[in-house]
């Protein structure tokens, strides 16, 4: 009896220690799968079929205005994910050609995201374009130098247009006349003789129901004339009691 349960002791002992080898050995597989699978993502390029869009003619690279190609999604500076990137969607990247770095613009041509392996995507790329080297920080230095011209250029040029409409603006202001309301008086008095050269000193319905369209183009051109802070109706009122007085200053001396 003590036999037997010494052999069952054993036994169940082996039995633990083969199941905790076998599941060390399946958590090592696991890992090992993983770093392949991690290798095997780090092996590989992902680039979208793209066509250039650089409608430009004076652009550096217009040559290659509608020409199909493929870029590393890596390089699109637009901060997209993977699902955003389908067809007739606008990206842009950082373009070398002959060692010269320009912005470029172009139009994803289709929904599928292709998978290359890294030694034939390079291969691809420097067969299709020139060997990207490492003079990018340069470039975008030069870029950089370049937008920082043009926006001291802009600035200098909105500075200039400010300065121009400021001393236009004074000009016009120390321009301005300021009106009494004998000058809008006298001014209607010489339009009346303008517009009305036989018939003077009459009301100002006399003249409106003459001709309608010359009284109400004087009356337009008055409003240049009108006295400071004073309304329309106003200095229009105070003339016509103006009017009033020479009609019968006329009446006197006909008299």
């Amino acid at each position: 009896m003590l036999f037997l349960f010494t052999l069952k002791k054993i036994i169940k002992k082996l039995e633990t220690e083969v199941s905790g080898s076998s599941t060390e050995t399946d958590f090592e597989d696991d890992e090992k799968k993983k770093v392949q699978k991690a290798k095997q993502k780090d092996d590989e390029i992902e680039m979208v079929a793209i066509i250039y869009d650089i409608p430009d003619e004076k652009h550096p690279f217009f040559h290659l205005n509608k020409v199909p190609s493929t870029v590393d999604i890596k390089n699109i500076i637009e901060n997209l994910e993977k699902d955003e990137l389908i067809r007739d969607t606008r990206i842009s990247f950082l373009l070398d050609e002959n060692n010269q770095y320009l912005l470029v613009e172009a139009i994803i041509t289709s929904n599928k995201i292709f998978k290359v392996p890294k030694k034939k995507g390079t291969k691809f790329i420097k067969e299709n374009m020139s060997e990207v080297k490492p003079s990018l920080e340069n470039s975008l230095r030069s870029i950089s130098e370049q937008l920082n011209k043009l926006n001291q250029h802009f600035i200098q040029t909105t500075q200039d247009s400010l300065l121009e409409t400021n001393i236009e603006n004074e000009e016009k202001n120390n321009e301005t006349v300021v009106y009494t309301q004998k000058d809008f008086t006298n001014e209607l008095r010489k339009k009346i003789k303008e517009n009305f050269p036989d018939n003077p000193n009459e009301t100002l319905s006399f003249y409106q129901n003459k001709d309608n369209c010359a009284f109400t183009s004087i009356k337009t051109h008055l409003k240049k004339y009108l006295p400071y802070k004073t309304e329309f109706n106003v200095a229009w009122l105070n003339t016509s009691n103006s009017l009033k007085n020479d009609r019968s200053a006329a009446k006197k001396q006909k008299e």
